[in-house]
């Protein structure tokens, strides 16, 4: 034999073996790329099942569909000049339907900034756009009665009512949140303060407010 025969022979031989040792690699890379895409889509699909199971176990019922309650925190300005101005925090609950965006009962503080006056309003309020559809739009009305604090002396029980504006500012159909101007009403009764009768002039304010509701 040759040389040049040797040299082919060594090469054949060569380039068989190398063949035969890159398969099984190759076999492997292929299985790893598999068996990793298998488990990702595995991943995604239990992930998938978990969410479902989840909205599966609220109930879809007719109480939570209707049901909803919400808070807000705001500012009532005195336009009487007599320094009654002040910070408003409220809550609330009740139904939701189609035309209804509230209807139910409230309670809230109303806390004077300039004096030691305070009212915890309990009321009914009512909410509506005047359609079924979503409305930026949405129209609050309000009445109840007034538990009043007056100078920390004068404890008085008086009507309150009020109607504002309000504004979507988000909506889904499990959460919404808002902002409304308005004016409220607060009649006041003469009252004995540091042992003098003293006149008390009714409130009318303009309520600034922000909100959510569940």
């Amino acid at each position: 034999m040759t040389m040049t025969g040797f040299a082919r022979t060594i090469f054949i031989t060569s380039s068989l073996l190398l063949g035969y040792l890159a398969s099984p690699a190759r076999d492997n890379v292929t299985t790893v790329v598999i068996s990793t895409t298998t488990e990702t889509q595995s991943t995604s699909g239990s992930t998938a099942d978990t969410t479902a199971d989840l909205a599966k176990q609220i109930p879809d019922t007719p109480f939570v569909r209707h049901f909803t309650w919400g808070a807000s925190l705001g500012s009532s300005i005195d336009m009487t000049g007599q320094d009654m101005t002040a910070i408003d925090i409220d809550a609330f609950f009740g139904y939701k339907g189609d035309y209804l965006r509230f209807a139910g009962i409230g309670a809230g503080i109303r806390m004077m900034v300039s004096n030691s006056s305070r009212s915890y309003p309990v009321y009914a309020m009512l909410r509506t756009s005047f359609t079924k559809s979503p409305s930026f739009l949405y129209l609050e009305i309000k009445g109840g009665v007034g538990f009043n604090n007056l100078y920390t002396d004068v404890y008085q029980r008086n009507f309150i009512g009020g109607i504002a504006l309000g504004f979507t500012l988000a909506h889904s159909r499990t959460f919404s949140s808002n902002f409304s101007l308005g004016y409220e009403y607060m009649p006041l009764s003469d009252g004995n303060l540091d042992g003098v009768n003293t006149r008390f002039k009714d409130l009318h304010y303009a309520s600034i407010r922000i909100g959510a509701s569940f």
